[in-house]
């Protein structure tokens, strides 16, 4: 998009920008698809594979004004201009989300000072008028531990859920593991009487990741999607939804709490600034850590219900999950604490989609001696499970074979520093390329009315 006159300077300005620039030549909304066309500075080309940037709701998206589509674009092009210091030039956009983007950007410097924040957005500021009932919710839904403790905690508010397709952990391109989550969270879902929605993305294929943390290294404490990106953009994502359906309260997880918060891309601070229209954030259960959600939330509502809680928190590789026939592969960093707390807490992990086969127990077993991952990823849980592995239930344990040993052996076992290796997350798809992002955009009116 272009226009004779230059627009206004967005809100995260402080010095001219010195990281090139990424410029919207085109938006388009047919059906239930954005597509968004980007050039892009020469100097971004090690960190962006495509100008092709699609988002596929599951409902209508024409009726919704441009200035809320471009939401989620400037949701994930934002945080790139933080690290890069490149200009991002789009139209127009919700005049609201535009200031709040300067608070946000105010809380990440504090997080990360040693990045200088120098990008610069430039766009049209459009007041978007519409009806917002705060007292409407929707909530980013992942059926993990974080998400589906707030579901259950919130159930009263009867929220709607909106699951992003296109995550680290829910790769664009895995179908056939999607179809295995589907099948096994939707049922759960529709049982509470829930509406849920899905908005599939290209965006995570459009970056190249490893550049983005060799370039920066010193700079991020994980990644640029863990530390930056994640929160603001899946916030972003849901502007279109509630717009169409007049929500005014958007919910997310906490991954954190007040006493375990580190330098990360979603936390109270800045995701209860992100503003759009008349909508609030909320930065839901930030009072409970990841063994009180199982604790005290998740396992008694599975007991007083009479049901299996399915959850999906695996960052493991595809093979794995898709060799042990459930949601999660029993071998990475997150499945080994949720399924560990699950079964120190009384619960049986296989009823909620985790493997405790014997190969996976085994895996489990020497992924933690080969250093991939221990203490540092997740303290205080490490510690709850060290604490009471000496203990397991015995009725759990006697419904698993190699579970009794398992337990034993990490309970005697002397820890090692973990060995700088390639995250779990890494490993489960690689970007994709231009054409197979235009394939799966299928836009354009001849091709939408083919399907």
């Amino acid at each position: 998009m272009k226009s004779d006159s230059e627009p206004p300077a967005g809100p995260f300005i402080e010095n001219p920008s010195s990281g090139g620039f990424i410029e919207l030549e085109s938006a388009q909304a047919f059906r239930d698809t954005l597509l968004f066309r980007l050039s892009f500075h020469e100097r971004l080309d090690p960190y962006l594979t495509t100008g092709l940037f699609y988002a596929r709701y599951d409902f209508p998206v024409e009726p919704v004004p441009m200035s809320i589509l471009s939401i989620p674009l400037l949701g994930f092009l934002t945080p790139l201009g933080w690290l890069t210091g490149a200009e991002i030039r789009v139209g127009d956009v919700d005049e609201a989300y535009l200031n709040s983007l300067s608070s946000v950007t105010q809380e990440f410097k504090r997080m990360f000072p040693q990045i200088s924040f120098s990008g610069r957005i430039r766009a049209n500021p459009v007041r978007v008028r519409s009806e917002w009932d705060q007292e409407r919710y929707c909530l980013l839904f992942s059926s993990g531990v974080d998400a589906t403790s707030s579901l259950i905690r919130n159930l009263g508010k009867k929220p709607s859920l909106l699951t992003v397709k296109g995550t680290p952990d829910v790769p664009l391109h895995d179908d056939q593991y999607w179809e295995r989550v589907r099948e096994r969270i939707q049922p759960f879902v529709g049982s509470l009487g829930i509406e849920s929605h899905v908005v599939e993305t290209n965006a995570l294929d459009m970056v190249n990741l490893p550049a983005l943390s060799a370039n920066f290294r010193g700079k991020l404490r994980i990644g640029w999607w863990e530390d930056l990106a994640h929160g603001l953009f899946l916030l972003s994502l849901c502007a279109p939804y509630t717009f169409i359906n007049q929500i005014g309260s958007v919910m997310i997880a906490s991954s954190y709490t007040a006493k375990t918060q580190v330098p990360w891309g979603s936390s109270p601070m800045t995701d209860e600034k992100v503003r759009w229209g008349g909508i609030r954030v909320i930065h839901d259960s930030y009072d409970l850590s990841r063994r009180d959600k199982i604790s005290q939330v998740l396992i008694p509502f599975a007991n007083r219900q009479h049901v299996a809680v399915p959850l999906r928190v695996c960052t493991g590789r595809r093979a794995a999950r898709l060799a042990g026939g459930q949601l999660n592969c029993g071998q990475c960093p997150k499945c080994m604490v949720v399924e560990l707390i699950l079964i120190l807490s009384g619960a049986d992990a296989s009823e909620s989609g985790f493997d405790i086969s014997p190969p996976a127990l085994s895996a489990l077993k020497s992924n933690l001696e080969a250093g991939l991952f221990g203490r540092e990823y997740d303290e205080p849980s490490w510690d709850f499970i060290k604490e009471n592995a000496k203990s397991p239930p015995r009725e759990i344990l006697g419904n698993h074979p190699g579970l009794a040993e398992f337990f034993a052996w990490f309970a005697d076992w002397d820890e090692k520093p973990t060995k700088k290796r390639r995250r779990f997350v890494d490993l489960v798809a690689p970007p994709a390329s231009r054409r197979r992002d235009v394939a799966r955009a299928a836009f354009g009116r001849g091709e939408n009315q083919k399907r």
